[in-house]
């Protein structure tokens, strides 16, 4: 643990498919050195063998608005994560972003927002795109929240260039009812399943696939995985309960 970073190193070259490439384009990849070890950790639910890891940890970097992490590997075969502890964002900005947590940005919304803030408070959907290396679908999609949370708008109808609105100070979102019923879920286990919420609410399975659905995009919850292994993380934020 240095004062700009912290650095984890592992001996031993990775195991395939993972290389440093796939690793840096966050893709779910993933390879056992020791297969028997792991399906002990996954049956005790203390891991996921899902490849999940490396995706959390770019998520989790951007929320608090630090630089992606690094991956090497040294020495020949001395595999290297770095993770630093210096700011994207000037602390001002950081403190700027952090009154807008209860929202549930994702961290390339956040850095929208505060490239608007640094280049006289507008920006355009081609210039997200190049900053974040997203498609135009995703900036679309990205862009449109962040206007229907009132975060930005569009003074010229049919124009291209978005601009910062300013947002009453103390806005906070209500949480919903069952976000509150699945929090002892979130703090035993992380995390969510169809089967916990069908517990915890006492719903159906398409019901309770409906009210995932509408936490996700309410910002409430995060989801990873696909279909029967689909999981749902709560995204950090402040609230006020009823």
């Amino acid at each position: 643990m240095l004062d700009n970073r912290l650095e984890i190193r592992s001996p031993g070259e990775l195991v395939e498919p993972v290389t440093l490439e796939r690793l840096r384009l966050r893709e779910r990849v993933h390879a056992s050195r020791n297969p028997r070890i792991v399906r002990v950790l996954s049956d005790f639910r203390y891991m996921r063998e899902k490849g999940e890891g490396v995706p959390r940890i770019f998520q989790e970097m951007e929320r608090e608005g630090l630089k992606p992490p690094d991956f090497r590997i040294e020495a020949g075969s001395l595999f290297n994560v770095i993770l630093g502890n210096v700011p994207v964002y000037t602390r001002d900005t950081m403190r700027w972003l952090g009154s807008f947590d209860n929202l549930g940005l994702s961290g390339n919304q956040k850095r929208l927002l505060a490239y608007a803030k640094e280049h006289g408070g507008t920006i355009t959907s081609r210039t997200y795109r190049n900053l974040t290396q997203v498609d135009i679908y995703v900036a679309s999609q990205d862009i449109r929240d962040l206007v229907r949370k009132g975060l930005l708008r569009l003074p010229n109808k049919g124009g291209r260039v978005y601009e910062l609105q300013e947002v009453p100070e103390g806005f906070v979102l209500d949480v919903p009812e069952e976000y509150l019923l699945l929090e002892p879920y979130f703090q035993s286990y992380g995390f969510v399943k169809n089967q916990d919420i069908r517990e915890a609410l006492g719903v159906s399975l398409s019901q309770a696939a409906r009210i995932a659905t509408r936490l996700v995009t309410a910002g409430w919850l995060h989801a990873e995985g696909e279909r029967r292994a689909r999981i749902y993380r709560p995204i950090r934020r402040n609230y006020s309960t009823p």
